[in-house]
């Protein structure tokens, strides 16, 4: 089979590059397609997977870039994909939902979250996709007849013993006292954080002070 991936997160890339490695392992052709995201294009180059970057520039933080980012990515898209033929399309973006809809090739959609929390990227996506891959406890509003679900969740498609092996070499790079804590933030600029305010920079420096006064640094 040929089967063509786009991804647009480094989750998205981990979730199926055990898969990815597997199908080339057994004789298929696989097409990759990217944007910048992040440390995706890193993760493909370590991976020695050959891939397309068809949106090296990082777009614009608002509705309608995001909007307009769609339309241009599924016009890059399309050139690569009407040359290597595809039998599938694999994809958690609506672009390859909607390509193959009108091109005829079957598309499975991958996702991790409840149709109420990125309602707007599936109304993009359901009706035009073939199958929502998605964890078993994951709801989809009307699109239940598409649903295949498993028992697990993307996460552990990379991080489960079975395939991930901790480096412990890395944590040399990092200066870290015994008791540290690690604070994560984001921009929340993605589709599913839409009306989510996260927490105020007061909070944030709160939290710093009151891990200190339990000697965390």
């Amino acid at each position: 089979m040929k089967i063509a991936f786009y991804f647009g997160h480094p989750a998205q890339f981990l979730f199926v590059r055990k898969t990815i490695t597997d199908l080339i392992d057994q004789g298929h052709e696989v097409l990759i397609q990217i944007k910048k995201k992040d440390v995706l294009e890193e993760l493909l180059k370590s991976s020695s997977f050959d891939y397309i970057n068809i949106q090296p520039d990082v777009r614009k933080n608002n509705k309608l870039a995001a909007l307009t980012s769609l339309f241009k990515r599924s016009k890059k898209m399309l050139p690569a994909l009407r040359k290597f033929k595809p039998d599938l399309l694999v994809s958690s973006d609506a672009s390859y939902a909607q390509i193959g809809y009108i091109l005829r090739i079957p598309r499975i959609t991958i996702l991790e979250d409840d149709y109420k929390v990125i309602k707007k990227l599936a109304l993009l996506s359901y009706p035009f996709t073939s199958t929502i891959l998605c964890p078993e406890v994951c709801k989809v509003g009307r699109w239940k007849n598409k649903k295949v679900g498993y028992k697990g969740y993307m996460k552990l498609a990379y991080l489960h013993p079975s395939v991930f092996t901790p480096n412990k070499e890395i944590i040399k790079k990092y200066v870290f006292p015994e008791n540290y804590a690690l604070i994560r933030l984001a921009q929340l600029t993605a589709y599913h954080d839409d009306g989510i305010k996260g927490i105020s920079e007061n909070l944030l420096i709160s939290i710093i002070d009151q891990l200190k006064k339990n000697g965390i640094r």
